[in-house]
């Protein structure tokens, strides 16, 4: 044992005094019990009245003490949430009247609805955009885009405030409609989009991560190098949405569709895609490194140079995909029950693995054998 550990077993002073306080009672009550005939049983049952008392106190006052506590910090946080609800509204109100005073035209300055992108206006207005939306929550932020949006300044044939790098994280705007609404490159992690209406939208470049997007409407949008990876986008509308070089990375595509969809080059590595409706989607280069596409409607697809290494096509109909490749189905994890591209159906119900590429294969060049000797 060293110096150190030495030092940390050496009692305190205070520990000393209770020690010899301790002793001292002991010694005087073990004289007075003998002098008056009184054993420790009887010096026991004297004092454990006025200890189970005192104890009972103390522990009252400490839980009283407490309770006291915690209404006094639940106090003060609702002070505070009540003080940073006003601080919110005052901030959003002051946005609001900052931004209708510049769609009004003066004699000194045009209207902003007569403003050019890019054009001095339109960057003030897009700097006070930017500078309220990081001080307001999910719901404030989901007026300010409202107001933008009827106001019209972030049309997408006329965008005159850009979105760009705008933090609307956690947004909630589930059911809103912004059909044709150009948000491209706006900051929109985790939030909630379900039912929106995004209709020929401009996300292109948006940050879409972990954003609920359930069942919304995107069809014709631009989402074009979007981050929507681990996005819910479970029966979302994306027919014939652009969706070239995005990050769909684990994200939930189940029942979406996707009809003449294009996902060139897109990332869709662990993607569910269960049920999903993929005819006439164009997914070359794609990666589809172990996704999930059981059920999913293939047919007609565009699956030139797509990576299917251990995908599931358990079920899947192929029939009619062009640009597959006999090595890229071999690398399918399984195509038990799947209908393949020349309309055969691979069933597998007495093979105890499933059925494989190479057993659809083998009757594939049996059957056109058998055609030739024909």
């Amino acid at each position: 044992m060293d110096q150190q550990e030495q030092s940390r077993w050496q009692p305190t002073r205070r520990q000393l005094l209770w020690a010899g306080a301790t002793v001292g009672l002991l010694t005087i009550a073990i004289l007075i019990g003998y002098r008056y005939h009184i054993t420790l049983w009887d010096w026991i049952k004297l004092l454990v009245v006025p200890v189970v008392i005192a104890g009972g106190g103390i522990w009252f006052n400490r839980q009283q003490r407490e309770r006291e506590l915690k209404i006094a910090r639940e106090q003060r946080e609702q002070e505070v949430e009540i003080a940073e609800r006003r601080t919110q509204d005052e901030a959003l109100q002051a946005y609001l009247d900052q931004m209708s005073d510049m769609l009004i035209p003066k004699t000194d300055q045009p209207s902003l609805y007569k403003a050019r992108p890019g054009d001095s206006l339109s960057h003030v207005a897009r700097a006070l955009t930017l500078t309220v939306l990081p001080r307001l929550d999910k719901d404030r932020k989901a007026r300010v885009v409202q107001f933008l949006y009827e106001s019209g300044l972030i049309d997408v044939n006329r965008p005159i405030v850009a979105m760009k790098g705008a933090d609307l994280s956690g947004t909630d705007l589930r059911g809103a409609y912004l059909s044709g609404a150009y948000l491209y490159g706006a900051n929109l992690p985790k939030a909630d989009l379900s039912e929106a209406i995004l209709s020929r939208a401009d996300l292109s470049e948006a940050i879409l991560n972990s954003a609920v997007l359930r069942g919304a409407d995107l069809s014709e949008a631009d989402l074009s190098e979007a981050d929507l990876s681990e996005a819910d986008l479970s029966d979302a509308h994306l027919s014939d949405a652009f969706l070239f070089r995005a990050d769909l990375g684990e994200a939930d595509l189940s029942g979406a569709d996707l009809r003449d969809a294009y996902l060139g080059d897109a990332n869709l590595r662990d993607a569910h895609l269960s049920d999903a409706f993929l005819r006439g989607a164009n997914l070359s280069d794609a990666n589809l490194f172990r996704a999930d596409l059981r059920e999913a409607i293939l047919f007609r697809a565009d699956l030139r140079e797509a990576i299917l290494f251990r995908a599931d096509l358990e079920d899947a109909d192929l029939s009619g995909a062009t640009g597959i490749t006999n090595q890229q189905l071999s690398a399918a994890s399984s195509l038990e029950g799947a209908t393949m591209p020349d309309g055969q159906t691979l069933r597998g119900d007495e093979m105890p693995n499933g059925p494989t590429f190479e057993d659809w294969f083998k009757d594939k060049k049996a059957r056109e054998e058998g055609e030739k000797n024909e």
